[in-house]
């Protein structure tokens, strides 16, 4: 068996590093792509009574509010990038 140098061994074990970090980014996008699908089929069903309405942005809106002022902006309508904001558009 071959000697491993230190330059190597730090080399892998970055790779190693890095390979989990993308693992985790993945894992975590795809739980709040679900999350958010879930929340606007939540809306769109018991609030909306799966119609499209002129309100739904006003009742988004306020959820959203809501929402951030507990768990944190990623639950905005106002966060450009934001999923919840994405999902709401193609609901009203």
């Amino acid at each position: 068996m071959k000697a491993i140098t230190p330059k190597v061994l730090l080399k892998d074990l970055r790779e190693l590093i890095t390979a989990a970090r993308q693992d985790v980014a993945r894992q975590v996008n795809s739980a709040l792509v679900l999350l958010y699908w879930r929340i606007g089929k939540r809306i769109h069903r018991d609030i909306l009574k799966e119609k499209r309405a002129e309100y739904g942005e006003q009742i988004v809106s306020a959820v959203s509010r809501e929402l951030a002022a507990e768990f944190g902006q990623g639950f905005s309508t106002h966060c450009g990038d934001n999923l919840l904001s994405v999902l709401c558009s193609f609901l009203f």
